[in-house]
């Protein structure tokens, strides 16, 4: 047993060593610091944001509510929804903070958050039936071709990092789609998205408070 077990440690060692030596050859750990200072200044900018908005306005949820006045709250999340699933049109942190409105703020970034993750699902679908149109095809390995050499190169972690950072989400799954990337990895690595709103949503909240 203790032989299985320490032979079983050896080759999670050996495997990780080999994704280890392959994401610093192919600037996976390059990529992922630039979107790490990207994403540190975004917060800073929406802290500085926050703070300037906070001398003209009590309540920074309520003012990102009347962003979308004369909308229901149905209305907001099919919006969101459209936008979550078509290339990401707003960046989900105006719905996080419209969340702030709520008696309870993270049951609805919860909410938000599902929604998100069903939204690049969907888009992964869309792309899905869309790879066998070859002039569609064409067209978006020309449009996306960086985020094609991406998940050519990185797989899933290329998944979970768009899920994770600032990037369009909606486009990762659509070229996922695209290339038939396997449906239930996309899945687990999408999963990720739903931590994403739960920390951002943290981070958010305590800057506007």
């Amino acid at each position: 047993m203790r032989q299985k077990l320490t032979n079983r440690l050896n080759r999670m060692w050996h495997r990780s060593t080999i994704y280890h030596v392959y994401f610093r050859r192919s600037g996976f750990y390059t990529f992922l610091g630039k979107n790490s200072i990207k994403l540190g200044g975004i917060l800073v900018a929406f802290a500085l944001a926050l703070l300037a908005f906070q001398h003209y306005v009590d309540d920074v949820g309520e003012f990102f509510s009347g962003l979308f006045s004369g909308m229901s709250t149905r209305g907001v999340l099919v919006l969101f929804f459209i936008s979550e699933t078509i290339l990401g049109m707003i960046p989900p942190d105006f719905f996080i903070l419209w969340a702030g409105s709520f008696d309870n703020p993270m049951r609805m970034v919860a909410v938000l958050a599902m929604i998100s993750y069903a939204g690049g699902f969907t888009a992964y679908l869309i792309g899905r039936r869309i790879s066998y149109t070859k002039k569609v095809n064409h067209y978006l390995n020309t449009k996306f071709k960086t985020q094609f050499e991406f998940l050519n190169k990185w797989g899933g972690f290329f998944v979970l990092l768009a899920a994770m950072f600032p990037m369009p989400y909606a486009i990762a799954s659509l070229v996922a789609g695209v290339v038939r990337f396997p449906m239930f990895r996309f899945l687990f690595f999408g999963l990720a998205r739903l931590l994403r709103f739960y920390l951002y949503a943290l981070a958010l909240f305590q800057i506007s408070n």
